[in-house]
């Protein structure tokens, strides 16, 4: 008798390529949001270093011409800090939408794999109905001869 073999196999392997590459591209958003919140914490220090810059600066002439400088720079600082803000909102909602694809991509692997399984059950009962079925008429076919001969 021949072996199972399940007629959309290859999709089903498609289908595990799919969810794959989607693991794949979630770890990549998910890498790519952890860059930006290290950016915002390496930029949010710089920030508190200018403030303590500005505290550490005295009133002379010069010393206000660096704490304009420097409000200046914290300003930009600021202005980078709601840019990576939205940058992260974006992601998360990224990472979001690549999850719910995976999640569905997941679920139409289990369904075509559970449906895979119960076609495999089917196969190997007829396969043992014919099993028998065989043997059966292997037996009777003995017998038959054995009871011809004792006749």
């Amino acid at each position: 008798m021949r072996k199972f073999k399940y007629r959309i196999e290859s999709f089903l392997k498609y289908l595990n390529h799919e969810r794959d590459r989607a693991v794949g591209e979630k770890n990549k958003a998910e890498l790519r949001k952890a860059n930006l919140k290290n950016h915002q914490i390496d930029i949010q220090s710089q920030v508190m270093g200018a403030f303590s810059k500005n505290a550490s600066f005295g009133k002379g002439f010069q010393q206000i011409a660096y704490i304009h400088d420097n409000n200046i720079f914290i300003e930009r600082l600021k202005a980078q800090l709601s840019e990576l803000d939205y940058e992260l909102e974006v992601a998360d909602r990224e990472i979001q939408r690549k999850h719910h694809d995976l999640v569905e991509l997941q679920k139409r692997v289990c369904t075509i794999e559970l449906h895979k399984e119960i076609e495999q059950n089917k196969y190997k009962k007829e396969r043992k109905k014919k099993e028998q079925k065989q043997l059966d008429e292997l037996n009777n076919s003995h017998r038959s001869r054995h009871h011809a001969k004792s006749v």
